[in-house]
């Protein structure tokens, strides 16, 4: 797979979910940063304090409602609190099959579709 197509999955689509205090989820990227932002983005690696406010920003901005069945489409593993919508060695980039898969789960949920 092509370095630019990775780079997509990795960066601008969500790889996990996390459920926000205000109970909408943050869909976070391959670096557990919002999408689209980078390390170099947030100036390396941030101490708790600054992740979780970087994580309300972004959420403010990006957060969503799921509901439980929406939560269910999604799913590769995890609960309510945290999901993945992936594990390594069936990521998007790993083949074409998983690529397809993946973007599947995008028109199953409109509001993840708006996302990546």
């Amino acid at each position: 797979m092509k370095k630019i197509v990775k780079d997509y999955y990795y960066r601008c689509n969500p790889y996990c979910f996390k459920k926000m205090s205000d109970g909408r989820y943050l869909g976070l990227n391959r670096e557990y940063l919002p999408i689209d932002r980078s390390r170099d983005d947030v100036g390396g690696r941030l101490n708790d304090s600054d992740y979780e406010a970087l994580l309300e920003s972004a959420n403010d901005q990006l957060g969503i409602t799921l509901t439980e069945n929406d939560i269910e489409l999604l799913k590769h593993s995890g609960d309510e609190d945290m999901f993945w919508l992936y594990k390594d060695g069936c990521a998007p980039w790993d083949g074409e099959k998983y690529q397809t898969s993946y973007d599947k789960k995008k028109q199953l949920v409109p509001k993840f579709k708006w996302l990546a």
